[in-house]
């Protein structure tokens, strides 16, 4: 394999060509950001012989992608505490289950008054709102183990839907999430192909699944 990625690697370095601006440039940023010796004489190696600088410098690049890949990967996580996650989890377990609706109707009125019993009123925040579709009716749930509201919306003609979850915020049950009272960004996660996106506001837990 070595000998025949020879000559591609010979033209790729044949085709790099450094105009005396560009060899300037590099000895100015050499002397700006004082430069050890030594990192001057690895840049004028590199320079002169890029042929034996491109096999690491290709495992170097290689190992970056890999790590790109994961990172950007759906199941990848950036700053999301075990709470979080865990409501990620119960959130999509909820919106893949295919439990019929308990109630049917198209008003947050209606729906909120038949659970009245978990001690909050449901809430149209303008982020529900955006969601889009129409409301089809609501089920009872459980978000790390709380009673929740599940509320499901569906665009005409559209097979799929979406969820809308709505429950008393605790912080010691859930943790610290984003209140978007206070302009902060709501957090985001692909998880099983299910987009996630978890906030809450005026006391309240929201998460909308699709």
């Amino acid at each position: 394999m070595t000998e025949r990625m020879k000559p591609a690697i010979k033209k790729m370095y044949r085709d790099i060509k450094l105009s005396e601006d560009d060899l300037d440039c590099f000895h100015s940023m050499a002397k700006e950001h004082e430069f050890s010796n030594s990192l001057k004489n690895k840049l004028r190696r590199i320079l002169l012989f890029p042929e034996k600088f491109i096999y690491a410098s290709t495992t170097v690049g290689m190992l970056f992608l890999v790590g790109f890949i994961w990172f950007m990967s759906p199941d990848a996580t950036v700053n999301i505490d075990s709470k979080s996650e865990k409501i990620f989890e119960d959130v999509v377990n909820n919106h893949l289950s295919d439990i019929a609706l308990k109630y049917t109707s198209a008003s947050l009125v209606e729906l909120s008054s038949n659970f009245s019993y978990l001690g909050f009123m449901l809430s149209k925040s303008q982020a529900m709102m955006d969601v889009g579709g129409d409301l089809k009716g609501a089920r009872p749930c459980f978000i790390l183990n709380m009673p929740a509201v599940q509320l499901r919306y569906q665009a005409a003609g559209h097979k799929l839907w979406k969820t809308v979850y709505q429950t008393r915020y605790e912080k010691s049950i859930h943790g610290s999430i984003p209140d978007l009272g206070k302009h902060q960004t709501p957090l985001v996660k692909i998880k099983k192909g299910i987009q996630v996106i978890l906030w809450r506001r005026d006391g309240l837990l929201f998460a909308v699944a699709e």
